[in-house]
Parts: structure tokens; C-alpha cells; sequence
């Protein structure tokens, strides 16, 4: 089992150029669901929040925010995939539409995965080596754009050693 929670607190009490505060929590849990762990459930979730702070806030930048989609994040998408994204620009600040979107990140991150892992057959089994089935949903909004649709999932199937 694993629980995590991170604070960024940013530009507090006047410092720098940004002004936000931005929480995280992560949480896992592995339940075996045979003996000596032959087959197991795992389940983990993932949520954030950006607030920008201050009287008149200041605008967060796309650095300081979440993205979401890839390995380790929401697998069967692209690293930084899922999200608010914006066409980009040629220098002279024409819209580029032969270019992909770049991605913005959000305000408000969720993600939920579940999966099943099992051991394998033979020599596979003693060099640690397990199957997976899992999947993924989760959604990257910005704060103005909380309800809004924009939800992904995703799933796979796969192996990992130890």
C-alpha cells in the first residue's frame, strides 16, 4: 500500500513571479489474490489541484501545471496526450495547422487504474517475470473548465520482470 501527498507552495510571501498552490495524493494498493502472490489486484488513483493565490492572481505557467497521458501516467496515450491543447504557431504568429497541438497541462488532474498480474509458466516464472491486464481512465481540465466533457481511458496487456 502507498499513500503520498505533495504541496508545492509557490511565490508565498512575495517571491519570484509566480503565485499558486498546488496539491497532490497518490494512493496503491496491492491485494494477492492466490498464494505467494499468483495472482494479484492492484488498484491506484491520482488526483491534483493548481489554485493560483493572491488578491489579483497571477497567471500559472504551462510548466507549473499537470499533464497527463504515457508510460506511468495514463498508458495507451502519448506522454502529455490527454488535455487541454492549443494549435501551434509559426513565428510570425500564423496558426501552423500542419503541425500537432501543443499540449497546454491543467488545473485538475484525476487518473484511476486497476489491473490484474499473474505469475508465468516455466523459466519465466523463475527469472520474475508476471503478466499484466489493466486498465486506466482519467481526465486533465483546466479549473475554469471543471464538468466540462474530457474524460480518456485506456488499457493493455503486457509483461514486467523484477
Amino acid at each position: 500500500s502507498l499513500l503520498r501527498l505533495s504541496t508545492e507552495l509557490a511565490g508565498f510571501p512575495a517571491f519570484g513571479d509566480a503565485l499558486f498552490h498546488k496539491q497532490q495524493v497518490e494512493v496503491q494498493r496491492h491485494v494477492p489474490l492466490l498464494p505467494q502472490w499468483q495472482l494479484a489486484l492492484h488498484l491506484s488513483a491520482r488526483g491534483g489541484l493548481l489554485m493560483p493565490l493572491g488578491t489579483t492572481p497571477r497567471p500559472v505557467t504551462v510548466v507549473d501545471r499537470f499533464f497527463l497521458g504515457g508510460p506511468n501516467s495514463l498508458w495507451g496515450f502519448r506522454t502529455n496526450g490527454v488535455g487541454p491543447r492549443e494549435m501551434r504557431h509559426t513565428e510570425d504568429g500564423r496558426v501552423n495547422s500542419k503541425t500537432p497541438r501543443d499540449a497546454l497541462g491543467g488545473d485538475v488532474l484525476g487518473v484511476a487504474t486497476i489491473g490484474l498480474s499473474c505469475c508465468l509458466p516455466g523459466k519465466l516464472k523463475e527469472y520474475g517475470v508476471r503478466g499484466q491486464v489493466f486498465a486506466s481512465a482519467g481526465s486533465l481540465q483546466s479549473i475554469s473548465e471543471i464538468g466540462a466533457a474530457g474524460a480518456a481511458a485506456g488499457g493493455s496487456m503486457g509483461t514486467t520482470a523484477r
